[in-house]
């Protein structure tokens, strides 16, 4: 009877000491957050509720030489994003970022950072995602794969701390309501744009373009798009009174201002994002409303903030790779990127690649409104894998 009590016991104790952590549910802790396939490392600083669903994040996101500062409220019922003292009803609402523990498994023991932390982990047909954790249930790191978009996240927590956070560290500034900052009222004016796309979709409509620095940063910075073949340039007449740069993606845009043509410098780096600014230094990329699209591709007037958009040239993704723009240009120049900027440039001047040119593509242009969601090429991926 004995023997069968001690079994009975020593089996109790193995299950106990396999259940899943409990984390605190709120909390303030650092974290290092690293990406497989946006080559970016965010600095974090959360604030984290899970009881009133509220999270805090100061965040620095460092990408090749560019630091990106970024302040993200993830609230019950919306999320904002707060970028150089622009706010876009952006980022993600709320998530329980521990959630998935209860029902995780146990994976063994591992040293990670110099602590030694029990692995558990959990997989779905959407993502894999495993947290090492101390003896005391403290987060060390977490993992988390996802294979339809190759990316592996690796988040390292530090200073994670179990405290109650007083409500009002989670108020949402002013900034982030209204319609946002609007600039001073101006003619309407030609621009010359460059964008990523399809070949089945070369409509402007609820996607973000750029000039020729901006669009050599962003590519230089975030990398060629897989979804994309070509890149045209576009002349467009827009209301110059800006708007709020929209963050576009599937042909849906977020921001305050939903009508104008909106501006920032490259990343949103300059004062005020640089949405009032010239950014001749930076670069400057636009997002374009539907809201805003004038009827059948007609002038600007009352009415509309943007139209007569015509193709002036397309070129594919292989030509530029094959004049050596990614592995050369932009894998040895840093920000902003202006020896980049010249061979986009003359990739469009000339039709030669002997003279460092690409031939014009011939391909179907459909210049309305296209059919074919897809991410626009200047949406920032920031965070919130959890």
């Amino acid at each position: 009877m004995k023997l069968v009590w001690l079994v009975l016991f020593v089996l109790l104790s193995y299950v106990v000491a396999q259940s899943p952590p409990t984390i605190a549910p709120s909390f303030y802790t650092k974290a290092i957050v690293t990406t497989s396939n946006t080559n970016t490392t965010l600095f974090e600083e959360i604030w984290y509720d899970l009881t009133n669903q509220t999270q805090l994040t100061y965040a620095n996101e460092s990408i090749r030489g560019a630091t990106i500062p970024l302040i993200l409220y993830a609230l019950a019922d919306q999320g904002y994003e707060i970028i150089n003292n622009q706010c876009r009803l952006s980022g993600p609402k709320f998530n329980n970022m521990f959630g998935w523990v209860p029902v995780s498994t146990y994976g063994g023991e591992f040293e990670i950072n110099g602590q030694q932390t029990q692995m558990w982990y959990f997989n779905s047909t959407t993502v894999d995602i495993s947290l090492y954790v101390t003896s005391d249930d403290v987060p060390v790191r977490t993992i988390e794969t996802i294979d339809s978009v190759s990316l592996i996240a690796i988040t390292d927590f530090t200073d994670f701390t179990p405290m109650d956070i007083p409500s009002d560290i989670f108020d949402v500034p002013s900034i982030c309501l209204g319609t946002g900052q609007v600039c001073p009222q101006s003619p309407a004016t030609d621009l010359l744009v460059y964008m990523f796309h399809t070949p089945q979709d070369y409509s402007l409509g609820n996607m973000n373009a750029a000039d020729l620095l901006g669009d050599a940063n962003f590519v230089c910075l975030y990398g060629p798009n897989g979804e994309y073949d070509l890149v045209s340039a576009f002349t467009v007449q827009v209301n110059a009174t800006w708007g709020q740069y929209q963050l576009c993606n599937y042909k849906y845009c977020s921001g305050l201002n939903d009508y104008l043509v909106g501006r920032e410098s490259s990343v949103g780096l300059t004062p005020d994002g640089g949405q009032c600014t010239p950014n001749e230094e930076v670069g400057s990329w636009y997002s374009f409303p539907y809201k805003g699209e004038c009827a059948d591709n007609g002038p600007v007037s009352e009415n509309c903030t943007w139209g007569q958009v015509k193709v002036v040239k397309t070129i594919t993704l292989q030509c530029l790779e094959e004049l050596g723009f990614w592995d050369v240009y932009c894998a040895e120049g840093s920000f902003p990127y202006y020896e980049a900027a010249v061979v986009f440039n003359q990739a469009f001047v000339n039709d030669d690649p002997a003279l460092g040119g690409c031939p014009n593509y011939n391909g179907t242009q459909v210049v309305g409104r296209g059919k074919v969601p897809k991410t626009s090429p200047h949406s920032r991926l920031f965070n919130k894998y959890y």
